[in-house]
């Protein structure tokens, strides 16, 4: 029996809800907030906490939001490359309170903070 998911979608904490309703969005959105990035790259990074059809599941989610954009260049072999569209870079600053707060909760001990499967080339 699949479980259902209850949102008020006229309340705002709904609406966020309803689009960011697994552990993985918000991870994405944060990835991707900097600068576009490539499928195989989104893999890398993801790996091995995440499976490619679960991210590519992910990323058609938030495409159909209207929070990612997926760019097609015509070339051989094909390039993806995704980003934020403009609705999604209005979630930058909640993301990076988001982070700044998980931060502080480990003032103490800093080295107990992850990556946020951050890529290390692109850590900020």
């Amino acid at each position: 029996m699949k479980k259902e998911q209850v949102t008020n979608t006229f309340c705002p904490i709904g609406i966020f809800s309803k689009i960011f309703n697994d552990r993985w969005k918000l991870y994405i959105v944060f990835n991707v907030m900097d600068v576009k990035k490539r499928f195989k790259v989104l893999c890398d990074i993801f790996s091995p906490f995440m499976t490619q059809k679960t991210l590519s599941v992910k990323l058609k989610e938030l495409e159909e939001e209207g929070i990612i954009e997926r760019k097609v260049y015509a070339e051989v072999p094909p390039h993806v490359e995704y980003g934020l569209t403009e609705k999604g870079k209005t979630l930058i600053p909640i993301i990076k309170q988001i982070h700044a707060w998980g931060t502080a909760q480990y003032k103490e001990d800093e080295s107990k903070l992850q990556c946020c499967f951050k890529s290390q080339d692109n850590k900020k």
